[in-house]
């Protein structure tokens, strides 16, 4: 796993993984999976806190257009 300062994701190898605070990159063929958790908390009808995490995943294909 990169550190998240430490490189450029088109200087990824296939299948490395950098992790931010809320989200992580990883090296696919083709691209980049950005993937981010959110956990959900509510209170039941009980009074009792409950929660859920959901995840969402976005194919991010490759592009020599941003690349610095």
């Amino acid at each position: 796993m990169a550190e998240p300062d430490s490189q450029d994701i088109y200087d990824m190898d296939l299948h490395e993984r950098i992790v931010f605070p809320n989200f992580t990159v990883d090296r696919v063929p083709g691209g980049w999976l950005y993937t981010s958790i959110i956990e959900h908390t509510y209170a039941s009808h009980s009074g009792r806190q409950t929660g859920s995490l959901s995840a969402t995943t976005t194919f991010v294909p490759y592009s020599e257009e941003f690349r610095k």
